[in-house]
């Protein structure tokens, strides 16, 4: 089997099952043979070897089921970071790129040191993404990050270790603030927290492979944003903020709950300009 042949093969098997077929099997042969994706197109005539091609067609038959690319291929890109993950943490999103833009620009206004916490962090995306730009900017912070799950921590450790951000991050088992002791206080709160409503008939047939407690939060998809948000305030200083992600159509339940814990507030849009992540402060 050529690379022509193999391609046409995984073009072939995916229409019809996921929305960028050419994409995926481009992406997941050029995975298999360890072999940059334009180089496989220019080089059609490449011959697989007999491992290259089962490796490939397993793999085309896992993306035809619906895995996502990033279990298939067990790293994901973002912030410029190719993340390793596993069906332990949810697959980073491009549109919580616009929660660490935020916590950036924040960050760029205070002065001195600063401290940040990272709620729920799976794989540690954020917090990477948040230790690598301060670190590259020579500033003073302390950053922890959390997670409930510890087969999560153990990725979000790795993804750490690998880009030399281990000593600049204290990773903790946490269930959102359970383990941060009483006193202490953080510039920045930032989450990606489980913001889907259990039966929402949106959900895509992909996101049955991602960890349910990193997806789906009760009946409304709020729980467990209203434990954080019930929390926050006793953990952040005088000048701090809390920036968390949510799901498309939840802004105006939100605006409640943050009137009710007494916060000031504004909404940030997402790349499809719909409202995304709110950013809270008294």
């Amino acid at each position: 089997m050529t690379v022509g042949e193999a391609l046409l093969y995984g073009y072939t098997t995916l229409a019809g099952n996921t929305p960028s077929s050419r994409l995926d099997a481009e992406l997941l042969l050029s995975y298999v043979t360890s072999k940059e994706r334009l180089a496989l197109i220019s080089h059609p005539e490449i011959l697989l070897s007999e491992k290259e091609k089962g490796d490939f067609k397993d793999a085309i038959s896992r993306r035809a089921q619906n895995e996502p690319i990033g279990y298939i291929i067990g790293r994901k890109e973002f912030w410029g970071f190719d993340l390793l993950v596993n069906k332990n943490v949810l697959i980073p999103r491009p549109e919580t790129e616009v929660l660490v833009e935020q916590a950036l620009k924040l960050i760029d206004t205070l002065s001195g040191s600063v401290s940040i916490l990272d709620l729920g962090t799976g794989s540690g995306a954020i917090a990477i993404a948040l230790a690598s730009e301060l670190r590259d900017r020579h500033r003073d912070f302390t950053l922890i990050a959390v997670d409930k799950s510890e087969e999560s921590l153990k990725v979000a450790y790795e993804n750490l270790r690998r880009f030399g951000l281990q000593q600049q991050v204290s990773l903790k088992q946490s269930d959102w603030f359970s383990a941060i002791s009483t006193g202490e206080k953080f510039d920045l709160i930032v989450a990606n927290p489980p913001y889907i409503a259990a039966g929402d008939s949106r959900v895509s047939k992909e996101l049955a492979f991602e960890p349910r407690q990193a997806l789906f939060a009760g009946h409304d998809g709020l729980t467990e944003i209203k434990r954080i948000i019930e929390s926050a305030a006793d953990y952040l200083t005088s000048r701090g903020q809390l920036m968390v992600e949510f799901g498309i159509g939840q802004e105006a339940a939100l605006v409640e709950l943050l009137r009710d814990h007494e916060f000031n507030y504004h909404f940030v849009n997402d790349y499809s300009s719909s409202p995304r992540v709110f950013v809270a402060y008294r």
